[in-house]
Parts: structure tokens; sequence; C-alpha cells
């Protein structure tokens, strides 16, 4: 009995599964279609929603924000400590980093109106968690740079 129940549930599985159209629109699953070469590489058409994002990008232009990387927790607590102890023409340059990094983000946060779903707007995604490792670590690269050419 158990086996026939068995049976009959993966046959309408399989019959459900046959008649299933693939989803169309902004979600749908990327297109392959294969080049009249067999060895040449698949030709794989964005979906809608890709081709929406890329051109977005286009139109913004590059984007400021700096993606995070990975760190240990040695690496992280080394980068901090450094900038930590900075002083003198080497702390004014790495805080004139940070604020101009934070107004550009702001700036084309406000310009493309990327902060309409986010709580508290640009403001927050600019000034409140834009400042990570990977930004303390371009600021001390920066500054430590342009002070050893200025001696």
């Amino acid at each position: 009995m158990v086996a026939v129940v068995f049976a009959v549930t993966l046959i309408a599985g399989l019959l459900l599964w046959l008649q299933y159209d693939e989803p169309e629109g902004k979600y749908a699953d990327p297109v392959v279609r294969p080049k009249a070469d067999p060895l040449a590489p698949l030709d794989i058409v964005s979906t809608p929603l890709e081709l929406e994002i890329k051109a977005q990008s286009k139109e913004r232009g590059p984007d400021p924000y700096l993606p995070t990387s990975f760190y240990t927790k040695e690496q992280h607590e080394r980068i901090i400590g450094r900038a930590k102890q900075l002083e003198n023409e080497n702390k004014v340059c790495f805080e004139k980093f940070i604020s101009k990094y934070q107004d550009t983000l702001f700036q084309h946060c406000q310009k493309h109106s990327l902060g309409e779903d986010a709580e508290g707007g640009c403001e927050s995604l600019a000034y409140k968690y834009s400042i990570h490792t990977r930004v303390v670590e371009e600021a001390l690269i920066s500054c430590l740079k342009k002070v050893d050419q200025d001696r």
C-alpha cells in the first residue's frame, strides 16, 4: 500500500514538474544559448534585473564605496592600533581622508537617491556605517605615503 502511494505521488510530482513553466520577468533565471561553435564558451544572457542594475551603475558612474575585506583579528587590531597612534600631520591627513571619503559617499548617495530605503537615509549610510577596517587601512596607506613624500 505504501509503495502504491509513493509511486502515485512520484508520478504526480513528475507530471507537475514537466508542466511547470519557468517564471519570466525581473527574477527569471538567465538564458543560456549555445554558440554555433560547440567548443566556444556559452553565451549567457543576463536577466532583466541584472541588465537594469548594470544600466543604473553606468548612469551613476563609479561607486566610491570601498568594499570590506577579510581581516584576521590580529590584522584588524594592528591596523586600528596604528591609526590610534598617529600624531601631528599624519593624524590630520588621516582625519581629512576619512572626512573626504564620507562626504564623497554622502554626495553620491544624495545624487542618486540611494538612501531612500535606509533608516536614517544617506547620513547614516555615509557617516554612521561607512568606516570599516579597509577604509582605515587605505587612509593609513595614503597618509603615510604623502607624509613620506613631503619630507
